[in-house]
């Protein structure tokens, strides 16, 4: 893909439901999928191509599946560990101190480093090998597929600000820490 319009009608593994709604704005065929089935689906050719991060490539054995990349930054996913807040209080004080200390803010941003690194690591293996080409989307068409997927933006504070949520402060404080830490 190297404009948003090479995109059109085909048929790439979507992650998420949001994700399917901004390949459908896109002129996509959105495949849910687990990811696991990504490697046989590519080979079967039951699908395109996926969307995904680089290092999908290494983890799902990509590198002979995928002739080329193209680096659009179309999403990102929050991850997150959660407890049950009833079952961290029925724990042992030397537990609930283990979960503390290997937790909270310092903890995610070393995660997302750890992950990013894998990311950066994967690119560096694609390049080593030479098999894949990996292409940057042109901030021209990155501004033209941020214009077909903005209505998704107002949709979803329209959604969330009739059940009482501060959506639109919410998606503002998004904004902010997505320019912050690009």
């Amino acid at each position: 893909m190297k404009t948003i319009d090479d995109l059109k009608g085909m048929k790439l593994r979507t992650p998420s439901a949001y994700m399917t709604k901004a390949l459908k704005l896109l002129d996509v065929n959105p495949v849910g999928m687990p990811i696991p089935k990504l490697a046989m689906s590519l080979q079967k050719k039951v699908i395109d191509g996926c969307i995904t991060p680089f290092s999908a490539v290494t983890d799902f054995r990509l590198f002979d599946l995928v002739e080329s990349i193209t680096e659009a930054n179309l999403y990102t996913t929050p991850m997150t560990v959660l407890m049950n807040k009833q079952k961290y209080n029925a724990l042992p004080d030397y537990a609930k101190k283990a979960i503390d200390l290997a937790s909270g803010k310092p903890w995610g941003f070393h995660a997302a480093d750890v992950y990013d690194q894998h990311d950066t690591n994967t690119v560096l293996e694609i390049n080593k090998r030479g098999k894949i080409t990996i292409y940057k989307l042109p901030a021209s068409e990155k501004a033209k597929m941020a214009e077909r997927l903005a209505v998704m933006q107002s949709d979803w504070i329209d959604e969330w600000s009739k059940r009482g949520i501060p959506a639109d402060r919410i998606m503002s404080a998004v904004s902010r820490a997505s320019n912050r830490y690009k």
